[in-house]
């Protein structure tokens, strides 16, 4: 599998008017925190596919996506960090189940 890197496009400076933060940075943060979140999730599944994960903890266990808080975002990323039916019983905790 192969991991895709950050678009070299995807930067910016912090803006001095926050006008601009609304209509300018946000969308554009918003675009880099995406491919943040794919990238670790491509690593993760290719750190399972490449049996990285099961040689160093010594058994399969599931990359849990962190933040400070837990909602259905974190946990189709969750899902989608792992091999299927790995990270139930988090990602239901954190649907509430």
């Amino acid at each position: 599998m192969e991991l895709r890197l950050l678009d070299p496009e995807l930067w910016y400076d912090e803006p001095t008017d926050l006008a601009d933060w609304d209509s300018v940075v946000g969308p554009l943060a918003a675009q880099i925190e995406s491919h943040f979140n794919q990238t670790c999730c491509q690593l993760a599944r290719t750190l399972h596919t490449n049996g990285v994960i099961e040689r160093s903890v010594g058994r399969t266990v599931p990359v849990i996506v962190h933040e400070l808080e837990y909602y259905e975002a974190i946990a189709r990323q969750t899902e989608a960090a792992n091999p299927p039916g790995v990270a139930d019983e988090f990602t239901a905790w954190v649907r509430g189940g």
